[in-house]
Formats: structure tokens, C-alpha cells, sequence
């Protein structure tokens, strides 16, 4: 079911995405948290690797490319590529006359790329070093991910996938960090907690 509400809707966190790397490291100087800005690029950069890693070794069609192919009975997800509408974004378009969201994703270098959301692990990071609002920020991964799943971008899984990858390399950068500071310290490891 689609509505020209929720098209609108959906697109919002999309045009958020492209600013976030940008906004909220703004947000945390403009709140003294200097410290906090490596920490959230720090994540992020290792997030995006293991996201570049995973969409061009283990590439993903997105559903969108799966319901064009039975719409217009394309032999090839190569065939299903070619138009790079971008499900719900392409009626955003239509509404509007302007092919914005078209030209976004036809720029796209990595078509393949569902699995895991880079959508929904941004804005985890973010959640992660601290994002404005708190634990309501979260609030804002969720809408984020349903953005996801109504245009056609992602499916839950990806979501999931996402949110499990962000947690894996928090969890490894803090162990690594620990690691680092007890040699350069001289402090027993056993004494300081993760």
C-alpha cells in the first residue's frame, strides 16, 4: 500500500542520510564534545569498509530490482538494473516533475549493495557515540528503517544485518582500544573494563 504521504515520508530520512556525516559531527562541536567527533569517523570509517567489503564481495539486489524484473518479465537482474528507479523514490519524482531521487541513485556506483543498510547503520553509529535526543535518537533508526523497507530499498534483514555489523565493530574497535591503552599505560589489562 502506497500513499503520496508516505512517499514524502519515507524520502525525508533519505535526504537526512547524505548530510548526517556532516550534521552531527557539527552538532557534537557546537556541544563541546570535540572528542566524541574522532570517535563517531573512527566508527563510521570502519563500518563503511566492512560495508564496501560485504556489497562487492557478496553483492545484493535490492527488492526494488527483484519486483521490476517480475513486472516487466526481465530475463536478467542485469536487465533490471538498467532503469535505476528507486521503487518509492520514482513516484516522489513523478509527483514532483523533478528527477532528484533518479539522478541520486543512477550515480550509484554500487547497485548491489542491500546487504547490510548503510541506511540504517549510519545513524547507529551516530545513536552510538551519543546522538542528540539520547535513547529517543533510536526513534529516528527505526524510521529510518522503515524508510527502507516501504521504498523498496532494503529488506528487514538488511536492517538487522546492519545493526549487528555496527555492534560487532564497536565491540572490536573498544576491545582494541583497551588493548592499546594497557600497553602504552603499563596498567594490567585485568584491572580495566570494556
Amino acid at each position: 500500500m502506497h500513499t503520496h504521504l508516505l512517499d514524502f515520508l519515507a524520502a525525508l530520512p533519505y535526504l537526512m542520510h547524505y548530510i548526517l556525516p556532516v550534521v552531527f559531527p557539527l552538532y557534537l562541536f557546537l556541544s563541546n564534545r570535540l572528542e566524541d567527533i574522532s570517535k563517531f569517523y573512527w566508527l563510521l570509517g570502519w563500518v563503511m569498509w566492512c560495508h564496501y567489503f560485504i556489497w562487492l564481495v557478496f553483492p545484493h539486489a535490492p527488492p526494488w530490482v527483484l519486483d521490476h524484473m517480475a513486472r516487466n518479465n526481465a530475463s536478467s537482474i542485469a536487465q533490471a538494473m538498467m532503469h535505476r528507479e528507486g521503487c518509492a523514490f520514482a513516484r516522489v519524482d513523478a509527483y514532483t516533475g523533478i528527477p532528484f531521487f533518479f539522478n541520486m541513485f543512477n550515480g550509484n556506483p554500487i547497485p548491489y549493495g542491500s546487504f547490510p543498510s548503510g541506511h540504517v547503520a549510519w545513524p547507529l553509529c551516530a545513536h552510538l557515540v551519543g546522538g542528540p535526543g539520547g535513547n529517543y535518537f533510536v526513534l529516528y533508526i527505526v524510521y529510518m528503517g522503515w524508510a527502507t523497507l516501504y521504498s523498496c530499498h532494503h529488506y528487514l534483514l538488511d536492517a538487522i544485518g546492519a545493526v549487528v555489523l555496527v555492534l560487532a565493530i564497536r565491540r572490536i574497535i573498544a576491545y582494541f582500544s583497551l588493548d592499546y591503552r594497557c600497553k602504552s599505560t603499563g596498567i594490567s589489562c585485568s584491572t580495566l573494563s570494556v
